[in-house]
């Protein structure tokens, strides 16, 4: 015959006394109160998970703090759960998930979304930053305090028509990232479907543009203009490092010492440090290569980066270094002519004029992933001793360009 349990009243609770050890009296529907030999007086839900089937001593509260109808009330609740075969505590955890998700902002799920592209090799450093503050200039002040849940199609086109007439390749960007964030979300669980996803209809396409270069004949009054200028000696050789390597800004920019092989002549460059995060890349250095790390060595020979930064040492250069160097030169004579993304074309052009026969050695040196999908499955090499080539080549050009008067 079960115990019958004689329900707890205040006045009881008042009156009870500690003992040596701590011990619990029943109220029925599995709550009980604890008291501990220090007279703390605690109500505890003891049960048998509906799963496990091990026994679980779970906390409420504490005696006065919560009072005897308090604490019934929720065993009760709790009881009817547990006949459901359902854990009561672990369903209020899921209920305050639930909840956080529904209150939490699109903007600070856009930061979880940058992260997690960053995880997957997506995104490298430089990439995330400048992608996340795109959103911060141009999506999120337009749709503040949204959550996950409040996008629809038409608002979302109303509140970015703006932004085709300004800057209708910022804003081609905007809804790129914008319609993969909510990819995301539906791929997290935390909406049904992706309503924003055929936006860019709604849009004008914007032709892609090239960056602005020189032809390979104006590079020496380039060089010329670069050597007289006021530039520090560490920017002229930062360009002219960009220039012979054919590296992407950042890329040279980021360069570490310990990237080199010095033995062999190589830059070997980690996935996380190129465009895509995908694939790593090396560089045989040629003669003007190791010239400039030579150079610069006497300026930056104690610091983890080839390129260190000026204010903070232990970073490298900004990446926008070169570009904004280029832009003062000869009192801005470049200023939207030659970008620092714009000296590779100049390397393409000159190498696809001259080399005609190696165009995929050429691709390979700018580090550059060919169109045929099929081929870059299967092709693994990576063309090194026809690149070294190529590079002296190219290297000897940039030097004659350097001398020429």
């Amino acid at each position: 015959m079960a115990k019958t349990v004689k329900p707890l009243n205040e006045l009881k609770i008042k009156n009870l006394k500690p003992k040596d050890k701590e011990y619990s009296l029943a109220d029925g529907n599995n709550l009980y109160l604890s008291i501990s030999p220090q007279n703390a007086k605690v109500w505890r839900f003891i049960y048998v998970h509906p799963i496990s089937k091990k026994r679980q001593k779970k906390t409420l509260g504490t005696f006065p703090f919560m009072r005897l109808a308090e604490a019934r009330e929720i065993a009760r609740h709790h009881k009817t759960l547990l006949l459901k075969n359902i854990d009561p505590f672990e369903y209020i955890e899921q209920q305050k998930r639930e909840q956080e998700q529904r209150d939490e902002l699109f903007s600070d799920f856009a930061y979880k979304w940058a992260d997690w592209k960053q995880s997957k090799g997506k995104y490298n450093e430089e990439t995330k930053n400048k992608t996340l503050k795109r959103l911060e200039n141009h999506l999120f002040p337009r749709f503040v305090d949204y959550r996950l849940n409040q996008f629809t199609i038409t608002d979302t086109i109303e509140k970015l028509q703006d932004l085709e007439t300004v800057k209708s390749d910022t804003l081609q960007r905007t809804l790129g990232n914008l319609i993969e964030i909510l990819d995301y979300a539906m791929l997290c669980g935390r909406i049904p479907h992706n309503p924003v996803t055929p936006i860019k209809k709604a849009f004008a396409t914007v032709a892609s543009t090239h960056q602005p270069t020189i032809k390979p004949e104006e590079l020496a009054e380039f060089m010329q203009m670069l050597q007289k200028s006021n530039r520090t000696p560490q920017i002229k050789l930062l360009i002219e490092w960009q220039l012979v390597t054919m590296l992407r800004p950042f890329e040279a920019s980021a360069v570490q010492w310990s990237d080199i092989d010095w033995e062999n002549k190589i830059l070997s460059i980690p996935a996380e440090r190129m465009k895509g995060g995908k694939r790593g890349h090396c560089v045989p250095l040629s003669s003007q290569a190791l010239q400039i790390l030579e150079e610069i060595r006497l300026f930056n020979g104690n610091y983890k980066h080839v390129f260190a930064g000026r204010n903070d040492r232990s970073k490298p250069t900004n990446s926008q270094t070169v570009n904004n160097a280029i832009k003062r030169i000869e009192r801005g004579k470049y200023s939207g002519i030659l970008t620092a993304h714009g000296l590779r074309s100049i390397a393409s052009t000159y190498l696809n004029e001259r080399f005609t026969e190696e165009p995929f050695v050429i691709e390979a040196c700018l580090a550059h992933v060919g169109a045929d999908t099929v081929r870059n499955a299967y092709f693994r090499g990576s063309y090194l001793e026809r690149r070294r080539a190529i590079m002296q080549a190219w290297g000897d050009f940039v030097e004659q360009c350097k001398k020429a008067k």
